[in-house]
């Protein structure tokens, strides 16, 4: 397993304002418990179960790229309740919907390979607002993700959000000073950390 803390940061200033900020650190869930090359997207997926001492030290690894203290998210998918439960056993998680993965719609659980490659096309064209059938588009996953900020990222307090991979690209384009291509080119590696900085604008009282 490969573990990386990533970091970017985003910065805002205006006049007669102090800019602070909130660390959010995005971990990105474990292997899930399918074949590659699959599309899966929101599907309920569980992920590889922790049970040997090897796991417990990678456990122990990504801790430590953790603030002790923190307000810990999570998205309710079983990959990302999983590794809560085991980062994190005694503290309150909050769960919320709007950290789901993207939805791949009529695509979900089906081979990159099988599905039509000129819809495929058409995404990698429009990558920002194209919606897989019965799906959303990446605009859609972005609405969402602000969505989640302005209701729970409000104080400077470090948050931790355990995610998925679409939710991260997603805090990177909007938060993290990347523009579309490279968010979307962004590899998060599974269990790994990436850091962004979301401002926090308040009054000068000077």
């Amino acid at each position: 397993m490969h573990w990386s803390l990533r970091e970017l940061n985003c910065q805002r200033s205006a006049k007669n304002t102090l800019s602070h900020s909130t660390p959010v650190y995005l971990v990105r869930h474990f292997k899930p418990s399918v074949d590659d090359g699959l599309c899966y997207g929101q599907s309920d997926i569980p992920a590889r179960a922790i049970h040997c001492a090897a796991d417990a030290q990678q456990l122990q690894t990504l801790l430590k790229q953790l603030p002790a203290e923190a307000c810990v998210f999570c998205s309710p998918l079983r990959r990302c309740v999983t590794l809560a439960a085991d980062l994190f056993p005694k503290c309150s998680v909050n769960f919320n919907p709007l950290l789901k993965e993207l939805n791949f719609g009529a695509w979900e659980m089906t081979p990159w390979d099988a599905i039509d490659r000129a819809q495929l096309d058409a995404w990698a064209e429009n990558y920002l607002f194209f919606t897989p059938p019965q799906g959303e588009s990446f605009d859609d996953l972005c609405q969402r993700v602000k969505r989640f900020v302005a209701e729970n990222i409000t104080r400077p307090t470090p948050a931790i959000i355990i995610t998925h991979a679409g939710v991260i690209k997603a805090f990177l384009y909007l938060f993290g000073g990347a523009d579309l291509a490279a968010a979307i080119g962004y590899s998060a590696p599974f269990g790994s950390v990436t850091r962004v900085a979301i401002p926090l604008v308040v009054k000068n009282t000077e």
